[in-house]
């Protein structure tokens, strides 16, 4: 059986504070919101917005781990409004010109009224 490592905010670099867990060859990412990387102020405003600061978000700690969009293997998409469901898919096709699995829910509140939390797991 593989080893489990854990990375937290003191191992990306970043004001907030993103995680993974990493066992055999999968890194498992914490949930991305949208978070000023390096001030760590909360961003909010319509969906577009917050989804292409959450997607920018997790694309550096994919960087950081070594990886890379075409190692993604799936994200779970979490949004306040359903309806948001075809703009996120629109600001995520900008940022991934691969087209992995993912899981999108609508939820019925997320953290301090964001309107996305993205989450995923990442081969290393």
């Amino acid at each position: 059986m593989g080893k489990v490592k854990t990375l937290t905010k003191d191992d990306f670099g970043f004001a907030w504070s993103p995680r993974a867990t990493i066992y055999n060859g999968i890194a498992y990412l914490s949930g991305s919101c949208s978070i000023d990387p390096y001030s760590g102020d909360l961003v909010k405003g319509d969906i577009a917005a917050e989804a292409d600061i959450t997607l920018n978000n997790l694309k550096l700690v994919i960087e950081k781990i070594g990886a890379d969009a075409d190692d993604i293997l799936h994200f779970t998409v979490y949004l306040a409004d359903i309806k948001d469901r075809e703009i996120f898919i629109d600001v995520f096709s900008r940022h991934f010109k691969t087209n992995p699995a993912k899981t999108i829910v609508a939820v019925k509140d997320l953290w301090s009224g964001i309107r996305t939390e993205v989450s995923c797991e990442v081969a290393i």
